[in-house]
Parts: C-alpha cells; sequence; structure tokens
C-alpha cells in the first residue's frame, strides 16, 4: 500500500498502535476490576465472536465457488471443534497445586505463611 512511507507516517503508525493496545489494556483492567470477569479475555472472546458471522459466510461461499472442496470445509470445521473442546477440557480440569505465600517480611528473614490452594 504505501511502497515508501515517510517518518512521520511510521511515527504516528506507532502512536496510534500504542495508544489503542495501551486502552484495550486498560480496558480489561476496568472490566476485571468490576468483577465481570477476565477482561481481556473477554475483548478476546468478543472479538471472535464478532468476525465469525462472516468467517461462516465466507467459508459457505468458497465451497460454493468451489475455490475449496466440501470435504476440506468438513475437516476444516472439525478441526475448529475438536480445538475448541481441547481447550475447554483443559480449562475445566481440576489442576491444584500448593503455594506457600510469605506473610511477613522482618529483617530480610522471610517468615512464612499460610498455604493457599489455587485451581
Amino acid at each position: 500500500m504505501f511502497l515508501n512511507p515517510s517518518a512521520g507516517f511510521i511515527a504516528l503508525t506507532v502512536l496510534t498502535l500504542t495508544t489503542g493496545t495501551v486502552f484495550i489494556m486498560w480496558l480489561g483492567e476496568q472490566i476485571t476490576e468490576r468483577g465481570i470477569g477476565n477482561g481481556v479475555s473477554l475483548i478476546i472472546f468478543a472479538g471472535i465472536v464478532d468476525r465469525l458471522p462472516s468467517a461462516i459466510a465466507d467459508l459457505i461461499r468458497l465451497v460454493r465457488i468451489e475455490e475449496i472442496s466440501c470435504l476440506r470445509a468438513i475437516f476444516l470445521i472439525a478441526l475448529v471443534l475438536v480445538v475448541t473442546g481441547l481447550v475447554v477440557w483443559v480449562e475445566r480440569r481440576n489442576a491444584k497445586f500448593q503455594s506457600n505465600t510469605p506473610n511477613a517480611w522482618w529483617d530480610g528473614a522471610c517468615m512464612a505463611g499460610p498455604a493457599h490452594t489455587f485451581r
């Protein structure tokens, strides 16, 4: 698109991308602090869900114009379902581990605190 971008264009692009990233991170932190859920994950999920209908329409269009075969489209759908199922399975497992956290630091010596179990 731009064969020889100027230094001003590059600086503006970097500034815009950095500002947008910081804003999204701040927005994710606000969502998390309000107790709605993991804010950044919810923003990523919303982006995926937003693009899902157009991705399905594009897949149907590609099958209709025979750009990809029906077999390949079925394989792609099956792959998406398997990966989604594996992610859900890994996230829902009950993997617990124990962490001993210090509850006080005094004169550089750590005084052991209670053990916490995380899930």
